[in-house]
């Protein structure tokens, strides 16, 4: 399988999904509650929704070009797995071969996420190219070709045949392997965007110089423009345009819509705002309800659920992602390192005193300075006592990722703060 275990990856790696968009835009327009003509409320089985149209998907997943990902392994099936776990387990593994297709497929190669660009590096073969190539030449031609023009030979993009093109795109993705170039910045790489791995804003900030990369990368990294998105905007549609007005032309239909919409948007802003006055976290009604009792049938305990998220999530353990970052001497390493452990508190092992980690920079120990003891080498994190000011202090002490896992958990942490232990199976 192709999916990379970070979280932060679970939506990027490979995205599902036909039509995107490179604008960073977000609906926020309340759905109306939807019943059956004869009165009759839906069965809210909690993955009966799922199961209702996956016929249809593996035909249409099996009926097309041949699978262009490796498909599911019978020993990629996890051991443990009952209950709900499993039944979500099922219908993802059912749905896996439908969301792996050719521009998931680019918009892996072309994340700016660190996690995915080491397992890029490590497991993208001769067979991932064909299929970005194949992306590449789609995007180019009609409707919506390239109109970047190419300095050397005067054309346009679009108008350059498939060697020239693939010339173009395989020089700008060298650079962009490799960090060099146009991508030679370092401060490109600082970009907040990266840690969030937002690939299609970063390639919009940084990729604008290329004639070809970032014109395939803000497209096939974009974000999902789905059924929920059209429904909406149709049933906005549908409210102007009825009656007299059903013969309305196309641009005064566009207008009156946009204007219905950005009402609805404010009504459900102003009603939130309510809600919040009033102390009201949450209104509930028979839906939620037979939401719940699906849940339970899954034997899902609801009030598990119901209890506020925590803001932070700290893992006490090495990340797969840290093995690397630890001993590479960049800033967007370090920012990353710190951005984890700053604001943790733990227990001296030899004082006893409770330290907190600094959060704004680490501290690069060389190899030469290794202590004899066995002190790892690499970043450090920064660490003064509870209640001093650290912008003040001089000489923070340095300490070990792994002297912080140990003795993290046993001191009081932030209310917001859930300290998580090594997952089962995963190594040390």
């Amino acid at each position: 399988m192709f999916f990379a275990d970070s979280e932060t990856e679970a939506g990027e790696l490979y995205n599902g999904g036909n039509g995107r968009n490179d604008e960073d835009e977000e609906s926020s327009v309340p759905e109306d509650d939807v019943e059956n003509k004869d009165g009759e409320e839906d069965d809210m089985d909690v993955c009966s929704a799922v199961r209702e149209d996956e016929d249809d998907d593996m035909a249409d997943a099996e009926n097309g070009a041949e699978a262009i990902m490796p498909q599911y392994r019978k020993d990629d099936d996890p051991e443990g797995l009952s209950g709900f776990a499993r039944t979500i387990f099922d219908c993802w593994k059912k749905r896996m071969p439908a969301l792996n297709h050719e521009t998931s497929c680019a918009a892996w190669q072309l994340s700016v996420n660190l996690a995915v660009r080491e397992d890029v590096r490590k497991r993208c073969v001769a067979e991932h190219k064909e299929i970005l190539q194949r992306v590449v030449f789609r995007l180019h031609i009609a409707p919506c070709p390239n109109d970047k023009v190419d300095p050397t030979t005067g054309k346009k993009v679009s108008e350059l045949n498939e060697e020239e093109l693939w010339g173009i795109f395989l020089d700008e993705l060298h650079q962009f392997r490799t960090q060099s170039g146009i991508y030679g910045k370092k401060s490109i790489w600082n970009d907040e965007c990266v840690r969030l791995g937002k690939s299609h804003l970063w390639h919009r900030r940084h990729s604008d110089m290329t004639l070809c990369l970032g014109f395939v990368a803000r497209r096939v990294c974009g974000k999902l423009n789905g059924i929920g998105v059209n429904e909406r905007v149709w049933g906005g549609v549908k409210s102007v345009k009825h009656g007299k007005a059903s013969h309305m032309k196309a641009k005064s239909t566009k207008k009156r819509s946009v204007i219905y919409v950005s009402s609805l948007m404010d009504k459900a802003r102003i009603d939130r705002q309510h809600r919040i006055a009033q102390n009201v976290e949450c209104e509930f009604n028979m839906h939620d309800l037979d939401f719940n009792a699906g849940l339970l049938k899954q034997g899902v305990v609801v009030e598990d659920l119901q209890r506020a998220p925590p803001k932070r999530l700290f893992r006490a353990y090495v990340e797969p992602w840290e093995e690397e970052a630890r001993i590479r001497k960049k800033t967007d390493c370090e920012d990353m390192i710190a951005r984890k452990y700053g604001g943790m508190k733990f227990r001296d092992p030899q004082d006893g005193k409770v330290l907190k980690v600094f959060g704004g920079n680490c501290e690069w120990i060389n190899k030469r300075k290794r202590d004899p003891e066995g002190e790892t080498w690499g970043w450090h994190v920064l660490c003064y006592p509870q209640g001093e000011d650290p912008e003040v202090m001089s000489g923070l002490e340095p300490f070990d990722l792994e002297l912080v896992h140990e003795h993290v958990k046993g001191c009081e942490q932030e209310e917001d703060i859930m300290i998580i232990d090594r997952p089962h199976g995963v190594e040390e």
